[in-house]
C-alpha cells in the first residue's frame, strides 16, 4: 500500500488558506527540498504553520537532487512577529489568534515570500503583453508545451510574453503579478 487511493481524488489547498496556513508547491524533488527549507524558515518568521502541497507525479518520481551545503540559505525577517503560542482557543483569545493570524503574521509570511524570491519570473521581455502563471508541476507542463512549440525564453521574451512560476500558492504575494 502506498497511503493513497488512486479512486478517491482529493485536494486540501481550499481548507488549508481558509486556516491560513501558507502553502508552497515544489514542481520536482529538488524544489521540494528547496521550498522544505522555505518552509520551515517562513513558519519561524511568521508564527504560521506553512504547508508543502506535493503532487503524486512528483512524490512517485525520481531525479538527481544537489546537496551542497548553503545551497538555499533563506533571508530571514526584516522585523520579528510579536506572537505567543497558546493552546487558549476561546474568546477573547481566539480573536486575539485570529487578527494576528490574517493581518502581521499572514504579511510575514507575504514579505518572506518576496524577500526569499520564491516566485519566479522564468521568461520576460521589456514589452511584456501576456502572462502565463503556474504552478507546481503543471509550470514544468507549460514549459514542455512552449518549447515543443519552438518557444524558448528568448522567443517568449521577444514576443512579450512573461512566464511565472509560483513558488507560494497561498497567499498569491501580490508584488510578484506587477
Amino acid at each position: 500500500d502506498l497511503a493513497k487511493s488512486p479512486t478517491v481524488p482529493g485536494a486540501s489547498e481550499r481548507l488549508l488558506a481558509d486556516l491560513g496556513i501558507p502553502t508552497l508547491y515544489p514542481a520536482d524533488p529538488q524544489q521540494i527540498l528547496d521550498l522544505g527549507l522555505h518552509a520551515a524558515a517562513m513558519s519561524r518568521a511568521s508564527g504560521l504553520w506553512v504547508a508543502l502541497k506535493i503532487s503524486t507525479d512528483v512524490a512517485d518520481g525520481s531525479m538527481t537532487v544537489d546537496l551542497t551545503p548553503g545551497r538555499v540559505v533563506p533571508a530571514g525577517p526584516v522585523r520579528a512577529v510579536d506572537h505567543v503560542v497558546t493552546a487558549t482557543l476561546l474568546q477573547p483569545m481566539l480573536g486575539v489568534l485570529e487578527r494576528s493570524r490574517d493581518g502581521e503574521r499572514r504579511q510575514a509570511a507575504l514579505d518572506y515570500a518576496a524577500r526569499n524570491k520564491l516566485d519566479i519570473v522564468t521568461a520576460h521581455g521589456a514589452r511584456d503583453r501576456i502572462g502565463i502563471v503556474s504552478a507546481g508541476p503543471t509550470f514544468l507542463h507549460v514549459r514542455e508545451a512552449l518549447r515543443r512549440m519552438g518557444l524558448d525564453d528568448s522567443e517568449l521574451a521577444r514576443r512579450g510574453v512573461r512566464l511565472l512560476q509560483l513558488g507560494m500558492i497561498e497567499p498569491i504575494e501580490p508584488r510578484t503579478l506587477n
